[in-house]
């Protein structure tokens, strides 16, 4: 295990004075849980009953962006010193963020009404009281007052409450805390040393303690077993996290009925993970998937007893829109996480801007936000790779020899005959890959327009843009590079109309050829009613695919608008013959 640099940090412990709790509900708890029974621990290995807490952290519901830093709540306030990762959320570990030991420094408020049990040790947690905690007045308020929100806007529906839980656990002789991510990011990180000392509590009961009923902050529900041990990834992506929603604005549950959406002619990949038993070069999995009659086969996926692996292909979608379901099949140990892969193909050519005329009014107009679009810059994955360690073990046998000498004397022996056989087995190494996307846009005056000065222009003429985005990562067979880009414009509030750009090259966009110009420039035409100020253009940046998901860029670039077209037109009488 890596040693860590130790660091003396400056303790600041919040206390709250708190009245009693009330039993008054404001929230909505979104939250189940299981747990099962606990092994015994060692002296240097240990996890005790009610040293546990909970993580909390303010989300908006719109956007699912975290709004303040998060803060721990425990019953039992360990020392400074312990060994913890800082203040990350599950959202943010989701989006990116590394994981970063850090030796001394933590804090934690401890309740003065007490949490109830938050980790099962029998699997009876009694999820029915954590909910009531989390979801009374009273919780709600201290919340409000240690984050600096004002109640009634906490409790209004455009926030949600992420709770996450905790444990204080004593590894390899150091105390540590984490929640259920950090323990199965830590775990790939000693290669499954933590997973093998504390797999009851890191990789059962803590997760376990608290998951979604209903999908919910791009989180789905857990629909695996309340009881068993989970895999690194099943942490990661479904367990170790609670909701407290409100119900003023209530969200229905996320129903998903297409576990991806591509766009046309665009090449993509599709992902499932594969778990259960061990798969090795003496038992190995296979995977297939079944995509509109074409069978696309995946051999070599390994893992060890216990883990999972992704199993994944990189296809081309149709060029007119569908729906498509992939079936996927396995052969030998293991199963895959799903059967069916529903898949939703739409195509964004369709809904260009109609042509602005000299005339056009928009009396009523009033400036949007950009809004948030779907953002992510990065994204990991890891391979198992299985290797032979050999153990040479002497399966030989004994056998006698008996002769007479020319005297006539008896003679026997006994003397061994070696047979060696190689009793080894197959250990694994976890290789780690990554992908990063960089992405860029640029809009200025159009070519053509006669009275353009630097970034400022007069309204009704055109804008060009180039947009940009390239992908680097230590797998570059296993990802591909941005291949559509997509603007948004003010004048429709970023909505009702947008331009699908045209790749000109790998990673390179920029308008299609406008039927409107005379000249069929690539531009796009500011309406002759736009007020005079910033003008900025959203384009987002997306099917850049990963192993993980699609890495999109939401971006934006202003000019400034001083003035209208008619500002150029000069009227004066004809010349007298």
């Amino acid at each position: 295990m890596k040693k860590f640099l130790s660091m003396v940090l400056s303790l600041a412990l919040v206390l709250c004075a708190i009245a009693p709790l009330t039993a008054y509900a404001v929230g909505d708890g979104n939250i189940d849980g299981g747990g099962g029974g606990m092994g015994s621990g060692t002296s240097t290995n240990v996890w005790n009953p009610g040293n546990d807490g909970v993580r909390v952290t303010v989300v908006r519901a719109s956007d699912h962006a975290q709004v303040t830093i998060p803060i721990d709540f425990a019953n039992k306030v360990p020392a400074a010193t312990i060994y913890n990762f800082g203040k990350v959320s599950k959202l943010q570990y989701s989006n990116g963020v590394a994981l970063t030991p850090i030796k001394g420094g933590y804090t934690a408020i401890k309740p003065v009404q007490a949490m109830p049990r938050i980790i099962s040790t029998n699997g009876s947690n009694n999820i029915d009281a954590i909910k009531k905690y989390f979801c009374s007045e009273y919780v709600i308020k201290r919340i409000a007052e240690i984050t600096g929100m004002n109640y009634d806007v906490l409790i209004g529906g455009q926030y949600k409450i992420l709770l996450e839980p905790l444990a204080y656990y004593k590894f390899e002789g150091n105390m540590f805390v984490t929640t259920a991510t950090e323990a199965a990011l830590y775990d790939e990180i000693t290669s499954g040393l933590l997973r093998k000392r504390m797999v009851s509590l890191t990789h059962k009961n803590l997760p376990l303690a608290m998951f979604l009923e209903v999908g919910d902050l791009g989180y789905p529900a857990w629909g695996g077993s309340k009881t068993s041990s989970a895999s690194n990834a099943d942490i990661k992506s479904s367990l170790g996290l609670g909701v407290v929603r409100f119900t003023e604005q209530p969200e229905l549950p996320q129903i998903d009925a297409y576990d991806y959406e591509y766009r046309v002619n665009t090449q993509v990949i599709t992902a499932v993970r594969i778990s259960g038993g061990q798969s090795d070069p003496d038992h190995p999995t296979r995977v297939s998937f079944n995509v509109n009659g074409t069978t696309y086969n995946v051999g070599n996926v390994y893992y060890p007893d216990g883990d999972s692996q992704l199993a994944w292909i990189k296809w081309t979608t149709p060029a007119t829109e569908q729906t498509i379901s992939i079936q996927v099949t396995v052969s030998g140990p293991g199963s895959a996480a799903k059967t069916t892969i529903n898949c939703k193909i739409v195509d964004l050519d369709k809904n260009p801007p109609p042509n602005p005329v000299a005339d056009d009014r928009n009396d009523s107009f009033q400036t949007a936000s950009v809004p948030q679009r779907a953002v992510k810059s990065s994204a990991s994955w890891s391979v198992w790779r299985p290797w032979w360690q050999e153990f040479w073990v002497d399966r030989g046998h004994w056998e006698s020899d008996s002769w007479t000498d020319s005297k006539g004397n008896s003679h026997s022996s006994r003397y061994w005959v070696s047979n060696w056989v190689d009793e080894g087995w197959w250990e694994f190494d976890l290789n780690r890959y990554s992908a990063s996307l960089s992405a860029s846009m640029s809009i200025k005056c159009d070519d053509k327009n006669p009275t353009a000065s630097g970034r400022t222009m007069k309204s009704g003429y055109g804008i060009n843009q180039t947009a940009t985005g390239n992908i680097s990562s230590n797998q570059s067979t296993a990802i591909t590079q941005p291949q559509n880009a997509v603007s948004y414009f003010p004048e429709f509030c970023y909505e009702t109309y947008w331009r699908l750009l045209e790749r000109m090259g790998s990673g390179h966009f920029e308008f299609q050829k406008n039927n409107y110009s005379t000249y069929k420039n690539r531009t796009h035409f500011t309406p002759i009613w736009m007020p005079d100020g910033s003008y900025t253009v959203n384009t987002w940046v997306i099917d850049g695919w990963t192993p993980n998901g699609m890495l999109s860029a939401n971006l934006t670039d202003s000019l400034t608008i001083r003035g209208s077209l008619w500002d150029d037109w000069h009227v004066a009488p004809l010349s007298p013959k």
